[in-house]
């Protein structure tokens, strides 16, 4: 009987959690929240996908995401990015927008010419985090 009591409670926390999108089902980001990197060229020959979770957590906010400080666009819920870097270490990080922007998180990686690397961006109450998926994770 105290199993009903604290049911309501348990499915309420558990409809927050944003769930993983497979890349290949992620939407691409609009071209008008695409700022910088869009296409590879000579130097930038290595690819990063960045894929927002989808889900009711964090949904009513947008996450900028940056490839070392220079921002190269704005992801919403299940949203997906491609963008183009130099082969070397980079810096990926993704921070809400809301009046400025906030909550950081970030992730460190090196990447090799005519590479790809996939990361995804989970949120949930008081946190976002940024992580590498593997090809097998990702839907690749």
């Amino acid at each position: 009987m105290n199993y009903l009591k604290i049911l309501p409670f348990l499915l309420l926390l558990g409809a927050c959690a944003t769930s993983p999108v497979k890349v290949s089902e992620a939407k691409m980001v609009p071209e008008k929240r695409f700022y910088k990197f869009q296409k590879p060229d000579e130097k930038r020959t290595a690819k990063i996908i960045v894929v927002r979770d989808s889900g009711f957590s964090g949904s009513a906010l947008d996450y900028n995401i940056h490839v070392d400080n220079e921002k190269v666009c704005t992801l919403t819920s299940g949203e997906k990015a491609e963008f183009y870097v130099e082969p070397k270490e980079h810096i990926i990080s993704a921070a809400y927008e809301m009046f400025g922007e906030g909550g950081r998180t970030s992730a460190e990686t090196t990447i090799a010419a005519n590479e790809t690397k996939i990361f995804r961006l989970s949120i949930g109450y008081g946190y976002s985090k940024l992580e590498r998926m593997s090809p097998i994770d990702s839907g690749e």
